[in-house]
């Protein structure tokens, strides 16, 4: 007996922002608990417990830093990349593989012609694979049917994942663009296209923790 299969993420259109959606929930629970430590501070010390308020925002700062600001936009010819540090716009034809696996991976395109991989570091991935459970274990051996073999599981996870909404407009904007580059060169490389990826740093990012640790540094050496 094969395990069922997971449902497929249908792509709504449009420009799409993804996140996992732990990531989410964490940030509010931190800012909730963050905001009702400073709000009890402020009503029982008042103005004297000002003083620990960049520390407070500090910590909000990088929780927003790491968790919320990273994430990965799906846009209709593009995606961006958005990281702790720095952004990466991938234009779909600067894209040669999008990889779902324990993180989330584009191939792209360099300037030069060679190939890098980026890695999303805030997106939805695959969770652990399940192994298969004593009942359909049993049933296989009672009907003698195999279960389903671990690629694909893998496949079924893979399609299952938010993320693979990426993959599947990737896929049909290289389908486009194989349509109207027919009929094509045989002696040019499949990705052709000029387009490159391209990063550029987050500075309200950089500058917002600058700040916030100067200020707690300056807290500190008082």
């Amino acid at each position: 007996m094969t395990s069922p299969r997971r449902p497929h993420v249908a792509d709504p259109g449009g420009t799409i922002h993804l996140r996992p959606h732990g990531a989410t929930i964490l940030c509010i629970i931190v800012w909730a608990l963050v905001g009702l430590i400073v709000g009890d501070s402020l009503l029982r010390a008042g103005a004297a417990s000002l003083p620990a308020l960049p520390f407070a925002l500090l910590i909000c700062a990088l929780v927003w830093a790491v968790l919320w600001a990273p994430r990965v936009v799906l846009r209709d010819e593009a995606v961006e990349v958005r990281n702790v540090l720095v952004t990466y716009l991938l234009p779909f034809t600067a894209i040669h593989d999008v990889r779902i696996g324990a993180m989330l991976r584009f191939d792209v395109a360099r300037p030069d012609g060679s190939e890098r991989t980026i890695t999303a570091w805030n997106a939805p991935t695959l969770g652990k694979v399940k192994g298969p459970s004593a009942r359909e274990m049993r049933e296989a051996r009672t009907v003698g049917h195999r279960l389903a073999s671990a690629s694909e599981r893998l496949l079924q996870d893979q399609a299952a994942c938010r993320s693979s909404v990426i993959r599947a407009r990737w896929s049909r904007a290289q389908e486009r663009a194989q349509d109207r580059a027919q009929p094509a060169s045989a002696a040019g490389p499949e990705h052709s296209g000029s387009a490159v990826a391209t990063q550029r740093p987050n500075g309200i990012v950089i500058a917002t923790l600058g700040v916030l640790i100067v200020l707690v540094a300056w807290q500190l050496v008082r």
